[in-house]
């Protein structure tokens, strides 16, 4: 609870300052403060509804981009069934649910967790990562995979996204509006 406390708090101060500043240069250039301000909701609604749609689909997007092979206790062997014993203890140490586990066929040493939730999770290995490291490396990858999910890191990266597409979608709207009205004063 504390860490979504401190992660809102840092979010919600950044986006002031940014609006702060935005409204000082609006009013530098001219620009009426009822405008804007339509314009920032209208854009942070899309730039946020889409970053929020992003993160609930990211699980299934992943799955089918990747072509993740699934894995559960009982079909995972070898090295997989190590390491999906090692993120179930993780899992259970950390009280949220087992993420989904699985495979993904590429030759490049990769890992990478999604999901919408700390209990809605998705951790997947490449096969070239689990065909190079070894059982204790592999378990520290898993780690790191599992500190994304414990810390919230999706839910952070969705909100720096929605901020980042509200400001884009601002910027190029007022970048859109200026170049029209210099083509009408030609």
């Amino acid at each position: 609870m504390k860490a979504l406390i401190k992660r809102w708090g840092l979010f919600l101060t950044v986006n002031i300052l940014v609006l702060a500043v935005l409204g000082v240069i609006m009013q530098v250039v001219g620009v009426p403060t009822e405008s804007w301000v339509q314009l920032l909701i209208m854009c942070a609604i899309y730039g946020f509804a889409g970053s929020i749609i992003s993160l609930f689909a990211s699980k299934a997007m992943a799955k089918a981009s990747y072509k993740i092979t699934p894995l559960t206790r009982e079909t995972a062997t070898g090295k997989a069934r190590t390491l999906y014993d090692t993120i179930e203890k993780m899992a259970a140490h950390k009280g949220i649910a087992m993420p989904e586990f699985g495979i993904y066929q590429s030759p490049d040493n990769n890992a990478f967790a999604t999901g919408s939730s700390k209990n809605k999770s998705l951790i997947s290995f490449s096969s070239g990562i689990m065909q190079n490291l070894d059982d204790e490396e592999l378990a520290a990858v898993a780690g790191h995979e599992m500190t994304h999910v414990t810390e919230g890191d999706m839910v952070t990266t969705t909100l720096l996204m929605g901020t980042m597409n509200t400001f884009v979608l601002f910027l190029a709207n007022v970048i859109a509006s200026i170049l029209s009205a210099r083509r009408g004063e030609r």
